[in-house]
């Protein structure tokens, strides 16, 4: 599994794989990349996307963390309504990869509200 985060949310890898998932059960506006522009972040805020493939290179999740700045270089991450994926079983294979990129990147807390 394959994990990639974005800064830039237009990147055109980033809209390719969001447009993918629109129809998917779990997607929510909290999980399209338009949702920074609908919740504006403050100014200790900021949005990164994330993008998660299978060994064959097929979307398997697609989502918006909102990263709060603790303290220079670190973060609290938030994933409102969990990452959006084709089916539940999806889920318990992404946490743990999209949770040790997010400490990679510089989350030192991690919340996700999956449903």
């Amino acid at each position: 599994m394959k994990i990639r985060l974005f800064e830039d949310l237009l990147d055109p890898t980033l809209e390719s794989a969001a447009s993918a998932v629109q129809l998917w059960p779990s997607a929510s506006i909290t999980q399209q990349i338009a949702w920074p522009s609908v919740a504006v972040p403050s100014r200790l805020q900021r949005y990164l996307a994330f993008s998660c493939t299978d060994e064959a290179g097929q979307t398997i999740s697609v989502g918006c963390v909102r990263l709060t700045q603790l303290w220079r270089g670190r973060f609290s991450a938030s994933i409102r309504r969990g990452p959006c994926n084709q089916s539940p079983e999806d889920l318990g294979r992404v946490m743990p990869v999209l949770e040790a990129a997010l400490h990679r990147y510089g989350a030192i807390s991690i919340s996700a509200t999956p449903i």
